[in-house]
């Protein structure tokens, strides 16, 4: 059985995406190797806070149907350039009930065994919902400050925490809270200028699919920002994050981001909104006669954002937190957006897109995705993607939905979404750099396009 401090996958796992059935063999394999990365590996692969992808890797290998070869193979090739956790004195761990103790040693890296052996202690105690709900959803001002830390990092700790949830791993949760602990709170002043905006515009009990500003919009007006133009400033680099930005262009982001609103009723079509941005935003951001591309920051938008399923279904977060989790996302992919420079989103580079092989469908996807050897950016892409196309399709068949509200989505059918997923695989597998947007050199040393 799963435990705070033990992996262990069985292939009987209600996943939000999966080629089934699950293999048993990958599903051991997967829990020998994750259960050697837990107890050897900092959640951290350097010093400049680079994170280990190891675990979202090989959940997502297995969840995709990969086998145990497959599986070995990337742990192999990522385990090399891993480090070891720092380990501080015994003291640490039992100091962490205080909550002053606590809140010092927040967002340093050197206390990230504490802060797990911390999580996983509690967790034995109670059970992850109750850790869960405490720190991160009970609206106290600790819980607060670590909701902040969730989002930072360019999502990777409520990437972590996702994982966790949807496979029903305790161990890897206690991963995702020591994580969240031990990053920065930088973006508190745009999530908290943010919502005091929302809440002085609002005046409604109930979300409107027509008469609320879409995503869509608000994805433009970020465009429209003056300070994000590259002649406006030299602080433009490809490694440039969503803290950088906030910066000298905060004040408008929280404008802009405070307009997006959900609420309890219209839970469902916001999600669905958000998948779909996230997936248009990334696709479309192309910059012909280069060959097409996507940004590797923007890309982990869309590998949050197949976690909203359980999330949002989670009956130990209330309503309330559901609606501002989401919120929350949404609001963080517009910081991201901006962070890359605001680029021009062409449609019609997904309209048009001819694929490279035209006739797979998405198995055949899925697989070629498996071959790619990477850090697991690559399955975790297209993984995500075939849930979304899977949430969004659904939206057309849900009462309560307007079709007006549907057709404001930039992706608007099946073909679409199959397009971004040709355009996401041919890009990865296309050579030259795999990812724009975390190199000096930016789109300089993507190739052009056969004329």
């Amino acid at each position: 059985m799963a435990t705070a401090t033990k992996i262990e996958l069985n292939g009987r796992e209600d996943l939000i995406f999966s080629v089934t059935p699950l293999r048993k063999d990958s599903a051991e394999k997967t829990s020998q190797l994750l259960q050697e990365d837990l107890e050897i590996h900092h959640c951290f692969f350097n010093y400049k806070g680079f994170h280990n992808h190891i675990p979202h890797q090989l959940l997502t290998i297995y969840a995709l149907g990969g086998d145990p070869r497959q599986i070995e193979k990337a742990y192999e090739a990522n385990k090399v350039y891993q480090r070891p956790p720092v380990i501080v004195n015994d003291k640490a761990v039992p100091d962490m009930h205080d909550p002053e103790h606590f809140k010092q040693h927040l967002g340093d890296e050197n206390y990230y065994h504490a802060y797990l052996v911390f999580f996983q202690q509690q967790i034995q105690q109670r059970g992850w919902k109750d850790v869960v709900q405490e720190f991160i959803f009970r609206g106290d001002k600790r819980a607060n400050d670590m909701l902040v830390r969730l989002f930072a990092g360019v999502y990777h700790p409520i990437i972590y925490l996702g994982f966790g949830i949807e496979f029903s791993q305790p161990a890897i949760i206690a991963e995702g809270l020591a994580h969240t602990a031990i990053h920065e709170d930088s973006l508190k002043k745009f999530f908290l200028g943010a919502e005091e905006v929302a809440r002085q515009k609002s005046g409604k009990s109930s979300f409107d699919q027509n008469q609320d500003a879409s995503l869509l919009e608000l994805f433009n007006d970020v465009r429209k920002i003056e300070k994000l133009s590259v002649s406006y400033t030299n602080k433009w680099d490809n490694g440039i994050i969503p803290e950088d930005v906030l910066s000298w262009a905060g004040d408008e982001l929280v404008q802009i981001a405070g307009r997006y609103a959900a609420s309890e009723d219209g839970l469902e079509y916001k999600k669905g909104e958000m998948m779909n941005l996230s997936a248009y935003f990334v696709a479309a951001a192309q910059r012909p006669p280069y060959i097409p591309k996507l940004d590797f920051f923007c890309v982990h938008s869309i590998t949050t954002a197949i976690f909203f399923t359980s999330f949002l279904n989670a009956s130990f977060i209330s309503p309330s937190d559901r609606v501002r989790l989401l919120e929350w996302k949404a609001r963080l992919d517009l910081a991201v957006y901006a962070s890359r420079c605001a680029p021009e989103l062409l449609l019609s580079e997904v309209q048009n897109y001819t694929p490279k092989m035209p006739s797979d469908g998405w198995p055949e996807i899925i697989s070629r995705s498996l071959a790619i050897q990477d850090d697991g950016h690559s399955t975790k892409l297209i993984r995500a993607l075939a849930h979304s196309a899977i949430v969004c399709k659904g939206l057309e068949r849900r009462d309560g939905i307007d079709r007006e509200a549907l057709k404001k989505l930039p992706i608007v059918d099946e073909t679409m979404w199959l397009s971004v997923a040709h355009l996401s695989i041919d890009s990865m597998e296309a050579g030259g750099p795999r990812w724009v947007g975390n190199s000096a050199d930016g789109w300089d040393s993507v190739p052009l396009r056969k004329a």
